[in-house]
């Protein structure tokens, strides 16, 4: 994905079961993506891919909603 803007829109046209979603991104990061795609699709897993950051932002992330 180009940034988490852009899977926002994505997921309203493909309504996948499961993404794979890049923690750092342009403009509006992975997390942020997650927090607000977990509102409107409680039911989506969403996988985090990250090599860059450690253990700080992977709690971030499961906090934000992602399945691992």
């Amino acid at each position: 994905m180009r940034d988490g803007a852009f899977a926002l829109k994505a997921l309203e046209q493909k309504l996948p079961d499961v993404v794979l979603m890049d923690v750092a991104m342009p403009g509006m990061d992975g997390i942020e993506a997650t927090q607000l795609a977990k509102i409107k699709y409680p039911d989506l897993k969403i996988l985090m891919l990250t090599v860059m950051y450690g253990e700080k932002k992977l709690f971030e992330a499961i906090k934000a909603g992602a399945s691992g």
